[in-house]
This record gives structure tokens, C-alpha cells and sequence, in this order.
């Protein structure tokens, strides 16, 4: 006599995966019957579509974005892009299918190094000069008012969205290099500018409660305070969305 002891096993597996890919897509929603078909009943639970652009969309007042990622920062007239972080909590309004959001967290922006014979080099030396240091500054970030877009591409929400940020560096350091043929007699460190504003613009993508997000930001103040010198960033950041 042959049993195939194995079919629970696998109805098991089965089930198992399916309610692991079902997890992020599960929203409650509780509405009246007003006859149309396209409504749910109490208690029942809705797709990721429903949850982000029908009935809980058009519902919910507010969903909030908890966002970690990393971002490269390069300064102009310096040196190379280096690697930072960017962490968030956003808070979005729904507009149909458009939404406001307003953001704020922690971040991080850098510069490389900079020769400082185009910063403050002493003119009596007569020779080139050749300075490296790391300007780190460690920042709160606000983005304060940010509008967005979606676009339903199945199976995901696919966002742009535009806006305006601000931030203040809480701590920042210079380092030189060891390379660096810095002197004090004859060089000066330039002093950093703790606080930046610009615009930024960015694209995203929305999967059940999961968000990434790119963007692009331009910062107006100078990195420096002497010398024109502007702050450009990309963030890549990942987000759960409740």
C-alpha cells in the first residue's frame, strides 16, 4: 500500500508562501453598502490597488513612511561623490491620485576633498600647492512640502514628485588626508556653511506597503562659506509604508 505522506507537507509550503507574498498587500477596510459592486464588506481585506488608490486611499487622512537609505553627496568646484545616509519618516496626504508629503529625518553630506590653492593659498609661497581633507557634516533634514503624482503600472504604483528642502548640520568635522601637504603657516582650512535649503525632484515606486524612492536634490546655500561651492545629492531609500 503506497501513501503519498508528502501532500501535507507540500499544501503546507504552499500555504505558507502564499500568505508570505499576501502579508505586505493586507489593508482592513470597513465601508457601507451603497449597491455598488466595487465595494467590500466589513472586515474584508484589500489588494494593494484598492489600499492605495480606491477606497482606503480616498478614506485614510494620512499614511506615514518610515524611509532608510543611502545617499552620495558631491560639492561643486571640489572633489568626488562619496556615500552617506538618509533616514525618514514621512507623512502623506492622498489627493485622489495625487498626494502632499511632508518629510523630516536625519542625513549625512560630504566632500571628498578640495585643493585649497583655489581656496586660501598664501600668495608669497611661489609653489603648487596640494591640500586634501574630508568635510563631513551630519545633519536633521526637513522636507517640508512635496507633491507627487501616481501612476498605476500593475502590479505597482509608480510616483514623481517635486519639492523643497532644508537642513542643519548638528555636527561637522574637517579631516585632513595624509597625503595632504597642508601648512598651518601658509594654509587655511575653509570654514563650513551647517545650514543648506534647495529644491528637489524624485521618482518612486509603491508594492503593497513597500515604497523605493530615488531623488534627486540641488542645494542654493554654498558648502563653504568663502567659496562657491554647492551641495548635489542622490538618495536610494526604502520604505514601509503605514
Amino acid at each position: 500500500m503506497t501513501q503519498h505522506h508528502t501532500h501535507p507537507f507540500r499544501l503546507a509550503v504552499f500555504a505558507g508562501l502564499c500568505s508570505l507574498f499576501a502579508l505586505p498587500t493586507m489593508a482592513q477596510y470597513y465601508d457601507y453598502d451603497d449597491g455598488d459592486d466595487n465595494d467590500y464588506a466589513y472586515g474584508e481585506t484589500n489588494s494593494y490597488r484598492n489600499h492605495l488608490n480606491y477606497s482606503d486611499y480616498d478614506t485614510k487622512k494620512c499614511f506615514k513612511n518610515i524611509r532608510l537609505g543611502a545617499n552620495t553627496s558631491s560639492v561643486t568646484n571640489t572633489g568626488t561623490m562619496e556615500i552617506g545616509y538618509d533616514a525618514s519618516i514621512a507623512f502623506i496626504f492622498p489627493m485622489k491620485k495625487a498626494y502632499f508629503m511632508t518629510e523630516a529625518g536625519l542625513s549625512m553630506r560630504r566632500c571628498d576633498y578640495a585643493d585649497l590653492e583655489d581656496f586660501d593659498h598664501h600668495p608669497s609661497l611661489g609653489i603648487f600647492r596640494d591640500v586634501h581633507f574630508d568635510a563631513v557634516g551630519h545633519n536633521v533634514k526637513v522636507r517640508p512640502v512635496q507633491f507627487g503624482a501616481l501612476l498605476f503600472v500593475a502590479p505597482a504604483f509608480f510616483d514623481i514628485h517635486a519639492g523643497c528642502f532644508a537642513s542643519y548640520d548638528y555636527y561637522s568635522k574637517t579631516i585632513l588626508e595624509r597625503w595632504s601637504s597642508f601648512k598651518p603657516e601658509y594654509d587655511t582650512l575653509p570654514d563650513l556653511n551647517r545650514l543648506d535649503y534647495g529644491i528637489n525632484v524624485g521618482i518612486g515606486m509603491y508594492i503593497g506597503r513597500f515604497n523605493m524612492d530615488f531623488t534627486y536634490e540641488h542645494g542654493f546655500a554654498d558648502f563653504f562659506k568663502s567659496y562657491t561651492s554647492k551641495t548635489n545629492q542622490t538618495t536610494f531609500r526604502f520604505g514601509l509604508l503605514f
